[in-house]
């Protein structure tokens, strides 16, 4: 489900200071969205997780983690240099916490997203 699709807030926004492991009210869709800065061209890999994996990942507007993709599965996008969308999806029913990890180029393991690379409107 793209995050357009979701129905409209019913709380106020917030701020949030990573999506390393961010959380949203249980029993409801959250969307943590912004900038991610790219240092790099290269190959870029991603996993997003909660409970029972109903999380979806959205780099700049392509889904990259579906719902239920299972922890372990790692996604591999290309992605020039500059500031690209990062959108993050929790559903209703997995527990309100949301982790995101990636393993940018030149890296071996998965890592939590450096705070100083997202941006916010």
């Amino acid at each position: 489900m793209e995050p357009s699709a979701l129905s409209k807030p019913i709380g106020p926004s917030r701020v949030i200071a990573s999506v390393a492991a961010w959380t949203y009210q249980p029993g409801r869709n959250g969307v943590a969205s912004g900038w991610l800065s790219i240092e790099a061209d290269g190959e870029y890999a991603f996993r997003s997780d909660g409970f029972y994996d109903r999380t979806a990942l959205y780099i700049d507007g392509a889904l990259v983690c579906p719902y239920r993709d299972f922890e372990s599965n790692i996604a591999r996008i290309s992605l020039k240099k500059g500031l690209v969308l990062i959108e993050s999806v929790g559903m209703a029913d997995s527990r309100g916490e949301v982790k995101v990890d990636w393993m940018p180029p030149g890296e071996r393991e998965m890592q939590p997203i450096p705070t100083n690379l997202l941006v916010h409107d």
